[in-house]
């Protein structure tokens, strides 16, 4: 078992060192020159040492300082500037980790073509770009729970925006809020009007501080 676990890591590695090297290759650096000629051979370099640092950062992404000082047998020929753009991207990654298994999961279970669209989430450490592939099979929103409230009980919120216009004045109707049902929807109701004006919220804050620990 440890042995098959080890080789999915380090299939994992060589995906991510593949996927990720061309941001490691700026365009008018010597690597780049040359693999544009059709050698490859610098790039491939770049590739293998990403490979090999990947298992040191995947363990601790902060160790940076001490690969490059003791380990420039792994991290050869990369900088340590580059070095420490690889450590944040092994953060982003595993950061992003549950929200890839979610996309990758939505993927396999699907159907048509989507070994493309695999390996880009399995790589992403984009979450907007994580997102943009989960967008197909994300579930339609249900809309705000004010909104839940307002198709489901229509004569509450009726009664709540009644309750909240006449607030305080002498024909407000006392026992109203006591009657309103159900109570957890009418609480809801009352707290985003409340969070919505101003000078209630203005007035609760200086209440708050004259007379509680906040």
């Amino acid at each position: 078992r440890y042995t098959l676990l080890l080789l999915n890591m380090t299939n994992n590695w060589g995906q991510l060192s593949r996927a990720w090297v061309k941001d490691f290759v700026p365009p008018s650096s010597p690597a780049a020159t040359l693999a544009a000629a059709g050698d490859d051979s610098a790039s491939s370099a770049i590739r293998r040492a990403i490979q090999r640092a990947l298992p040191l950062l995947s363990e601790d992404p902060s160790s940076v300082p001490f690969v490059c000082r003791y380990r420039s047998d792994v991290i050869d020929p990369l900088t340590t500037k580059q070095v420490h753009q690889l450590s944040e991207y092994v953060k982003k990654y595993n950061y992003l980790s549950a929200l890839r298994k979610k996309v990758v999961e939505c993927l396999r279970n699907s159907c048509g073509d989507v070994g493309a669209a695999i390996s880009r989430a399995e790589t992403s450490i984009s979450k907007t770009e994580l997102e943009d592939i989960y967008a197909p099979f994300k579930p339609p929103s249900k809309g705000s729970l004010e909104d839940r409230i307002q198709k489901e009980h229509p004569d509450l919120v009726a009664r709540v925006e009644e309750l909240w216009i006449n607030w305080g004045t002498a024909d407000a109707d006392d026992d109203l809020l006591r009657r309103l049902k159900p109570a957890d929807e009418a609480a809801i109701l009352l707290a985003n009007r409340i969070a919505a004006d101003v000078d209630v919220m203005d007035a609760l804050m200086d209440h708050c501080r004259q007379h509680c620990r906040v």
